[in-house]
């Protein structure tokens, strides 16, 4: 069950591991990624190959706080996300 939540042995629901793609954006659950890879010791999710393929030939474009631009840096600044 893709997205489903599982009780677990108290009872309790066990809450979905969730990540997002760094390259589409698009959320993937961690348990059943379709592509992971290791950067600088961490581990990024992807939603298919393709994306793992494009953040493997050049990781540091998705993985680096972009600025903000025109009225919206204006009004909440550049702030690392």
């Amino acid at each position: 069950m893709h997205g489903a939540r599982a009780v677990g042995d108290r009872g309790r629901l066990e809450e979905d591991v969730m990540a997002i793609d760094p390259v589409c954006k698009m959320i993937v659950d961690e348990r059943s990624a379709p592509a992971v890879s290791q950067y600088k010791g961490k581990t990024y999710y992807f939603c298919a190959p393709g994306c793992k393929a494009a953040f493997e030939e050049d990781p540091e474009r998705f993985v680096t706080p972009k600025k903000r631009k025109g009225l919206f840096a204006r009004l909440f600044g550049n702030r690392k996300s």
